[in-house]
């Protein structure tokens, strides 16, 4: 626990002097209601005496309530842990040219976009989702991010393009996951596929974020 304005807390100091100036007064009261009789065991039986604890109870509430209060004036912070969902998944795509066969109505490609817009629908919202698609290059579509609807726009741009770059595209989505030293930027990545060496990345279609 910390306190915003600990020099408050100094004013914790004065109530010992607090304490000790009631003690004192209550001690004269008393020596002076003693004065006031001639004879003292005619007022020691004239005198209504209390337990101790009852005679100083509502001062020492006093006291205790204002301590609590300079505590309170001191504004005292904690830091509470909050659960926070880290969870991140990367959807890898390919968008080869073999994804327009049709052995899957209407083709593979159709039947993964639709299966890709199916699981993002079904996924909570809160946890992160990126898309990397991966053909002759690796490209990261949308980084991770906790807007579902705008992965689901990504996946409709998708378009057959020609080799198939699997490992590029494990690597794009490796590297598009939170906590890695590899710089990413915030648009699209591409990377030289090895079925291709030395190519030059296509041209990327319109942003969908």
């Amino acid at each position: 626990m910390e306190f915003t304005w600990p020099v408050m807390l100094w004013g914790l100091l004065l109530l010992p002097l607090l304490v000790g100036w009631y003690m004192i007064g209550v001690r004269r009261a008393r020596i002076r209601a003693v004065e006031r009789f001639a004879e003292r065991p005619l007022f020691t039986q004239l005198a209504t005496v209390l337990p101790r604890v009852w005679r100083h109870l509502s001062m020492g509430l006093y006291f205790v309530a204002l301590a609590l209060l300079l505590a309170a004036v001191g504004r005292p912070v904690m830091a509470l842990p909050m659960p926070v969902n880290k969870t991140v998944v990367i959807l890898a795509v390919d968008t080869s040219g073999s994804m327009v066969a049709p052995d899957v109505e209407p083709s593979r490609l159709e039947a993964a976009k639709a299966a890709a817009r199916t699981f993002v629908d079904s996924f909570p919202q809160g946890p992160r989702i990126g898309l990397v698609s991966f053909s002759t290059y690796a490209t990261l579509m949308i980084p991770p991010t906790p807007d579902h609807e705008a992965v689901k726009q990504a996946v409709a741009t998708l378009r057959p393009q020609e080799a198939t770059a699997i490992g590029d595209g494990i690597l794009v989505a490796l590297k598009a996951l939170p906590g890695r030293t590899v710089d990413l930027p915030e648009g699209r990545l591409g990377l030289p596929g090895p079925s291709a060496p030395g190519a030059q990345p296509p041209p990327s279609p319109p942003s969908t974020r």
